[in-house]
């Protein structure tokens, strides 16, 4: 009886302990500059305006010229945008010159958010071409590794942060193969850097949130995307996997959408916490999905995981039998 009230003391302290050294923060905000990708809509384009409205200097990536100018309306004098394509290296060295051009050089940079990213066509392996394949990854991975080559000097002198977003998708694969297989190569890589930066007094952090309605899920842009990718597939793997498969998945899809918050505060607020923290965390699970994906993920054999799949899988296809 005795150790256990002394693993449950000891777990209380820990957490007390643990919620106060993570409550320390850095100030001097109006000196510090943050550069963001993704910032058209979703997380990228809350978190831009949140750190505007704290005193940053925010530095925002868009993809297109319309998300550009809709931010640099709603923002302050401090803010600056620009036009990047992350799986461009000519568009990203253009980034890396304006934000040199911008940052004063005995300042540096304080934080990079990689978080721009595609879905790409939400499909099994055999479906997705080897085209689909490179598109995902040239976003997802190796955009966010180029920039972070190209600015850590800055973040370097800075002593800042880098926080890249991944998903539980990154640890636990769902939501076809070119995606999770970006994200798991982004957390293998942003482990690496943690590791490799320590020393400079770089922190780097994981986002790793749920399912939240954002564009990157959006019901029409992946049913096309699906679409697209199912027709040109082999005529022996469209067989194997039946006239009804892009259904089935969008099905699955329709079904998560109507669970899935499109409150994204609680992804921002981890970010904001990332950049803020004296001591951030090196993973943030975002959402009540996401950490019980990451019980399933970390701690559950893989049987038993691969079990609840199927059985889920198996749940969808009698749902969507029912409902024809």
């Amino acid at each position: 009886m005795m150790w256990i009230i002394i693993v449950a003391v000891s777990l209380v302290a820990y957490k007390v302990l643990d919620h106060f050294i993570r409550s320390l923060k850095v100030g001097d905000y109006n000196n510090k500059y943050v550069f963001i990708t993704g910032c058209d809509t979703g997380f990228g384009h809350a978190l831009a305006l949140r750190l505007d409205s704290m005193g940053f200097r925010v530095i925002a990536g868009c993809l297109t010229e319309m998300g550009k100018n809709a931010l640099s309306a709603r923002s302050s004098s401090r803010f600056r945008s620009l036009v990047v394509n992350v799986a461009d290296s000519e568009s990203i060295r253009k980034a890396l010159d304006y934000v040199i051009r911008t940052v004063p050089q005995n300042v540096g940079l304080w934080g990079v958010v990689n978080n721009a990213g595609i879905s790409g066509p939400l499909s099994c392996s055999e479906i997705c071409s080897q085209q689909d394949f490179a598109r995902v990854m040239a976003v997802n991975l190796f955009g966010p590794i180029q920039i972070c080559r190209s600015f850590m000097p800055l973040v370097r002198k800075a002593k800042g942060r880098v926080v890249n977003m991944t998903s539980t998708c990154g640890f636990f694969a769902s939501l076809g193969s070119a995606y999770p297989t970006s994200k798991f190569g982004l957390e293998g890589f942003t482990d690496s850097l943690r590791r490799e930066v320590h020393d400079f007094g770089v922190k780097v952090s994981i986002m790793e949130p749920g399912y939240f309605k954002t564009n990157i899920v959006n019901l029409i842009g992946v049913e096309k995307a699906l679409s697209q990718a199912f027709s040109q597939a082999d005529p022996e793997v469209k067989l194997a996997y039946g006239k009804n498969y892009v259904k089935s998945v969008m099905t699955s899809m329709e079904l998560v959408n109507t669970t899935a918050p499109d409150d994204v505060r609680p992804v921002v607020d981890a970010y904001v916490h990332a950049l803020v923290s004296k001591y951030p965390r090196t993973r943030y699970l975002i959402g009540m999905d996401a950490k019980l994906i990451g019980i399933v993920g970390h701690f559950v054999p893989t049987g038993i995981a691969d079990g609840a799949m199927w059985l889920m899988r198996n749940r969808i296809q009698a749902y969507q039998r029912r409902n024809r």
